[in-house]
């Protein structure tokens, strides 16, 4: 079969199921791929070893939720004297949405058994040391990740989101571009592989047929919901004042899903920051706060809704040329099917490099 007249695979890594942007697909980025992958016959690339580290990973994650939201409840509790009541899922009924989930999503897999050519291959890979390995790293799961991935190439136009350095040429994540051994594989294979980092630029590229936008008025919109909302404290308590919207270096992707009429919005809001703590000899200078997450999009009546962020951060440059950061990441947990449970935790203070 022709590379042109393959249908689309899309191959996602263990961690990027279970990034809070995209869990379990249940997110604006999820209903943005599984509209791609229906309109255009393509289906998810399931290798055996992720399918079987994909629930107790995200179980974990849940578990790890529930105990965050059970503490600081607790402080609350301290704080205020009382605390409204909540319920947080156990273990079993974490599992078992997990195992809803996927049985929704049961048509759009093509699942790859984890045969022993798959193992072989993959072993010899580590004793060699090639990549995904590296000269210290034994990446043998990635290396078993890689075989099954080749063993679509017969049926399939390939397109794998991984943030594991270890696939990429150079082990630069930012290029995009497949390690040179890698590359070569699939060239033996009459077969095509496009890596990618993460989900937006995945669907950046998979994305056909877009509705002319005003990304200007998008990200203007998006400000009017988020600005009274902006975790301000962040700022202050560093001594940095956040003066305006910083529309030229904003960033504002779209993407059609399932739901009519309606895209789903990947954003990044910017706002300008000035030192209030310092001198002009001793300021710190490119202050800027951002904001990062997703949202709907309803284009006939352009109302933006169901706005989720993943984290606050603010980035400053130190009079010595250090750059440092301090910020706030969202997270949340599922009970059941459709109950969300969110919070979030504090970074911890550091130097960005």
């Amino acid at each position: 079969m022709s590379g042109e007249k393959k249908p689309i695979c899309v191959v996602m890594d263990t961690n990027i199921w279970y990034q809070d942007s995209n869990l379990l697909l249940k997110t604006p980025m999820g209903s943005a791929l599984l509209y791609i992958l229906r309109q255009n016959g393509g289906k998810i690339g399931l290798p055996e070893i992720i399918e079987e580290e994909l629930p107790r990973n995200i179980v974990e994650q849940g578990i790890k939720s529930a105990t965050v939201i059970r503490k600081e409840f607790e402080t609350i509790e301290k704080i205020m004297g009382f605390r409204s009541p909540y319920e947080v899922p156990d273990e079993a009924k974490i599992e078992d949405s997990i195992r809803e989930r996927l049985i929704e999503l049961d048509d759009l897999f093509h699942r790859v058994e984890f045969t022993l050519k798959h193992a072989k291959s993959a072993l010899k890979r580590v004793i060699e040391k090639s990549q995904p390995n590296g000269d210290k790293d034994q990446q043998f799961k990635d290396s078993a990740i890689w075989e099954a991935i080749l063993s679509l190439l017969d049926s399939y136009i390939v397109y794998f989101i991984t943030n594991d350095r270890h696939f990429f040429n150079g082990r630069n994540l930012s290029e995009e571009k497949l390690a040179d051994n890698l590359s070569k594989e699939c060239k033996q294979h009459e077969g095509i592989v496009y890596i990618y980092n993460s989900m937006k630029s995945c669907l950046t590229a998979l994305q056909k047929d877009m509705p002319q936008i005003n990304y200007s008025n998008l990200i203007l919109k998006i400000d009017d919901i988020i600005n009274l909302q902006l975790r301000t404290e962040l700022a202050t308590e560093i001594g940095f004042e956040i003066t305006s919207l910083a529309t030229e270096i904003s960033v504002v992707s779209a993407f059609l899903i399932e739901k009519k009429d309606n895209l789903a919005l990947s954003f990044e809001l910017c706002y300008q920051c000035i030192d209030i703590q310092n001198d002009d000899n001793n300021e710190r200078k490119d202050g800027i706060f951002k904001v990062q997450g997703s949202c709907l999009y309803e284009f006939n009546s352009q109302i933006v809704s169901d706005v989720e962020i993943d984290f606050e951060r603010m980035y400053w440059v130190e009079p010595n040329g250090e750059e440092g950061r301090r910020g706030v990441i969202y997270a949340s947990t599922f009970m059941g099917n459709t109950q969300r449970i969110n919070y979030s935790f504090r970074e911890n203070f550091t130097k960005y490099f």
